[in-house]
């Protein structure tokens, strides 16, 4: 006999009585993470009472949105509500901390619109995840001190209210050096926020202004950094309690406080270009924020990239140059030598004064092999070619791997091996054996030297 179970009444689901709505500025208009491509546009929602007082421009809600609740941002306040029909209520307050201004929710919308992505899409690139716990605790606003006396002196275009300029920079002078000068000649008018290509070039920086502010007065907000501090540091820059700011490319949506200028390193790096949809570029994004915003723009780097060239020409941008000059001298090998004879004079004379910089065109040690006798080239069976990874290695195919430890030249039979497209592994070699007694430093690949002594 099957067991019997008791019969249970169900419970009738009724729906929710509607909030008493705020009685100023009753409708909010939300930007909704729907999760749906086609449906990217702002809706509206009443404001319960309860929550008017901290439902402001940037904080996150949480909102109906069809049968499921979704987070929102709201964009704007508004005395009554364009759209038809019956508007739905916000649910709750997810954090009363407004994380965007109209401006930064504007760029964010107008980035979208140019690269044909939905608002956001950047904004997970261009707002950190929120931390709970970093919300309870309170951080008082920086106030402007005085600064100490800088050696470096910049041109007088630095020093005006509003800016817009290229700097061609200085090529015997620290980088880091020159932007802390650049950012004090800036702070008087507002925030400053450096946005560099790298980590490296960000943690060079950080340990520069390490040694001129107080850790109160700069912050970083990028990803490197852990997701609370982080989210800390980026609410303390957006609400103006933060002066400097260092970050990568999404942080050129930092919401920044009227009269503040960005600074952009090297702005035609690779790293400035975010990989993910939809795709936009620190330089295009900070040319659409100096226009709508109006905050004041510095690109600075050795060179500028042709758009940036663009720009200067039409009088857009303003370029501030270096004059510097510099001795270079050319020698041509002439049988097929590393290093050509006329620079070993030229070398030691300057390791008397310093260190030597040489630079490489490849990496590895001899990306191609030919036969020393007909000069040919070396292929593997597959059609790829040989190449060797040190000076004792046997050629290797650089597309299956195989190992040839007799190798013969299939047109003439010799054994005899010539190195060709040279690396940076062999070039260190021979730079070794031409200038002993001095120490040599491989700075390629995984191995990157920041800075090497000066001795």
């Amino acid at each position: 006999m099957a067991n019997i179970r008791p019969l249970a009444l169900r419970r009738q689901v009724g729906p929710v009585g509607r909030s008493e709505i705020a009685k100023t500025r009753p409708v909010a208009r939300i930007l909704v993470d729907t999760g749906v491509f086609h449906l990217d546009a702002p809706y509206d929602y009443l404001v319960p009472e309860n929550l008017s007082q901290i439902v402001e421009i940037g904080v996150r809600v949480e909102v109906p949105f069809g049968s499921s609740l979704h987070e929102g941002i709201v964009l704007e306040r508004l005395g009554e509500s364009g759209q038809s029909g019956k508007l739905k209520e916000i649910s709750k307050v997810l954090s009363a901390f407004p994380i965007a201004t109209q401006s930064s929710m504007k760029l964010i919308s107008a980035t979208a619109t140019r690269w044909a992505g939905v608002p956001y899409d950047v904004i997970r690139s261009a707002i950190p995840p929120r931390a709970k716990f970093v919300e309870a605790v309170k951080v008082e606003r920086v106030e402007k001190s005085a600064l100490p006396q800088n050696p470096i002196k910049l041109a007088e275009e630095f020093s005006q209210e509003k800016v817009r300029i290229f700097w061609s920079l200085p090529p015997r002078i620290a980088v880091a050096d020159l932007v802390i000068a650049l950012i004090e000649s800036r702070l008087p008018y507002g925030q400053v926020l450096i946005l560099a290509p790298d980590v490296r070039t960000l943690q060079r920086l950080e340990s520069a202004l390490e040694l001129r502010f107080e850790s109160s007065v700069f912050l970083r907000i990028d990803g490197h950094s852990s997701r609370s501090d982080r989210y800390r540091n980026y609410l303390a820059v957006a609400s103006g309690q933060a002066r400097i700011a260092l970050a990568l490319r999404g942080g050129i949506f930092t919401p920044l406080e009227a009269g503040s200028s960005l600074i952009v390193l090297d702005e035609s790096s690779h790293h400035y270009y975010e990989v993910r949809t939809p795709g936009w570029n620190v330089r295009d994004v900070s040319l659409i924020r100096a226009s709508a915003e109006g905050v004041n723009l510095i690109f600075a780097g050795y060179s500028p990239s042709l758009e940036i060239s663009r720009l200067i020409d039409s009088g857009w941008l303003k370029l501030v140059s270096s004059k510097v000059r510099t001795t270079v001298i050319a020698a041509q090998g002439h049988r097929g030598e590393l290093i050509p004879s006329p620079i070993f004079s030229l070398v030691r004379r300057a390791l008397k004064k310093g260190p030597v910089l040489f630079l490489v065109p490849r990496k590895g040690y001899g990306n191609a092999v030919l036969c020393a006798k007909c000069r040919n080239f070396a292929l593997c069976e597959c059609g790829g070619r040989l190449q060797k990874n040190s000076a004792r290695a046997e050629p290797q195919c650089a597309i299956c791997a195989r190992i040839y430890s007799d190798w013969r030249c299939s047109w003439c039979a010799s054994q005899e091996i010539y190195v060709a497209a040279r690396g940076i592994e062999r070039f260190a070699e021979e730079i070794g054996k031409s200038f002993p007694n001095w120490p040599l430093y491989n700075s390629a690949g995984e191995h990157i030297i920041d800075s090497v002594a000066n001795s």
